[in-house]
């Protein structure tokens, strides 16, 4: 009994060398989403296309949950750390009457979602026993989820809504102030970031042919969607 005693001991004691030696950051995050620039589109139709955009995408909001630990020693004022997180986005455009686009029957509102990982790795500087500063790039990829309306084939008031995916990329840089109180087991956080992403989605709607029938997929929207700027974002978390 007393040698299992001694073993849960020392393994306590191993887990609290360890969480000591790196620290993990649990980091939840909520920021802006910038602008994009006017979306690209490609409209095709059997033996024709045609090439171009509208306006951008409004602002929206992201959120951002991942783990960053520290990979040399916590107790120097100088760390490398490094980390992920899973991000979500969403932002959305004003829906437009008939005819303000360059395709006729394209209307909006447009959605874009954007779901995906990225990776990170900063330097963070101890400034005082509370504060820090880090700063460092990100990679990451994921996948997109775009819709659009349109009218309806052979009903003008009527709206369709299509919705299509695609593949999306993005990288940037974070600056930020970290406090921690004294049982250093939470933090709060505040920063800015410029990202810049691309995104691609395809759509189809049905549409008419000259008799009157149905075609099904008739109309292909093929978009590519890029955004760069500058957002702040506020962060708390817990570190074990």
């Amino acid at each position: 009994m007393r040698f299992c005693s001694t073993l849960a001991a020392c393994s306590l004691a191993a887990a609290a060398t360890a969480s000591e030696l790196h620290p993990v950051d649990l980091r939840v995050s909520l920021m802006m989403a910038p602008e994009t620039e006017n979306v690209e589109m490609t409209y095709r139709v059997p033996g024709y296309g045609v090439s171009t955009s509208s306006e951008s995408i409004d602002a929206g909001w992201r959120f951002e949950a991942g783990l960053v630990t520290s990979f040399n020693d916590p107790t120097s004022d100088f760390r490398l750390v490094g980390g992920a997180w899973f991000f979500y986005s969403n932002q959305e455009s004003d829906e437009v009457a008939p005819g303000q686009r360059e395709l006729d029957d394209a209307t909006g509102p447009q959605e874009y979602m954007a779901l995906g990982v990225d990776l990170y790795l900063a330097l963070n500087v101890r400034l005082t026993s509370y504060a820090e500063v880090e700063f460092g790039p990100f990679v990451g990829i994921g996948t997109t989820r775009y819709s659009d309306r349109a009218v309806e084939a052979g009903n003008p008031d009527g709206r369709v809504e299509e919705t299509g995916h695609g593949d999306y990329e993005e990288a940037g840089v974070n600056l930020a102030i970290i406090l921690r109180p004294r049982s250093k087991s939470f933090l709060v956080s505040l920063g800015v970031r410029y990202l810049a992403s691309y995104g691609e989605a395809e759509n189809a709607w049905d549409t008419e042919d000259s008799e009157g029938n149905t075609v099904k997929d008739g109309l292909t929207q093929e978009v590519e969607i890029r955004q760069h700027g500058f957002t702040p974002y506020l962060t708390v978390g817990l570190t074990f």
